[in-house]
């Protein structure tokens, strides 16, 4: 028997994120909220608290801000703290990595048509990154970076 704890969310950052350097041992933390659109109803969506790690932190940290989509493959983190009699739990997604997702809808279940929304452009079309093309992906206790391959043939891709 084997129990599995795997999140992978495709989503937008809903508000700047928060990023940090801890007192003791100086690891990079960073805190952000992603909204992801609910299946059955695109129109609503849900705000799923999201943290990161050293180098994946610092990569979140350098590269993306609010009103970027970004795709986060993770686990699932329930933590909880008593006040009085009372107990108090708060579920985040702790990221391991983070890339940019491709924008067709992959295999599988749980992909929802989002809609668009025109009146920003996100940090990585400033940045000239197109979402069909490669993209590094950083993850978490690595210091190196991967990249994915390319789909349009006019790219140069590694």
């Amino acid at each position: 028997m084997y129990d599995q704890n795997a999140a992978v969310l495709i989503g937008t950052i809903a508000a700047e994120p928060r990023y940090k350097k801890t007192e003791n041992t100086n690891k990079s933390k960073i805190d952000f909220v992603l909204k992801v659109h609910r299946q059955m109803s695109p129109s609503s969506y849900d705000r799923i608290n999201v943290t990161a790690w050293e180098d994946v932190a610092d990569q979140v940290h350098d590269s993306y801000s609010e009103g970027d989509r970004i795709a986060v493959k993770g686990k699932i983190n329930v933590s909880s703290y008593k006040t009085g009699e009372q107990y108090h739990f708060f579920t985040r997604v702790i990221a391991e990595e983070i890339s940019i997702p491709r924008e067709e809808k992959g295999d599988g279940f749980g992909y929802v048509k989002v809609p668009e929304d025109k009146s920003r452009s996100s940090t990585h079309e400033k940045m000239g990154i197109h979402t069909e093309h490669s993209f590094p992906v950083m993850r978490s206790g690595s210091s190196s970076q991967c990249r994915r391959t390319c789909t349009d043939s006019a790219s140069v891709c590694t």
